[in-house]
């Protein structure tokens, strides 16, 4: 732990590149998972996930 913690924000870093959709998608499993954890974090998490979904359905009408 102690080593991936000292290589964040480094050159040794991974580097990831995600389109829109794709980025969308992470942050949105990402609070859907957070959200699966308690039903705190579900009500505290609904509205971005709401918003997420919507981002999704108007992407793919693009």
């Amino acid at each position: 732990m102690d080593q991936i913690r000292a290589s964040l924000g480094s050159e040794n870093a991974p580097t990831v590149h995600l389109d829109a959709k794709d980025q969308t998608l992470h942050v949105l499993n990402s609070h859907l998972t957070l959200s699966e954890l308690s039903e705190e974090n579900e009500e505290k998490f609904r509205n971005v996930t709401d918003c997420l979904k919507e981002e999704l359905e108007r992407q793919k009408d693009k």
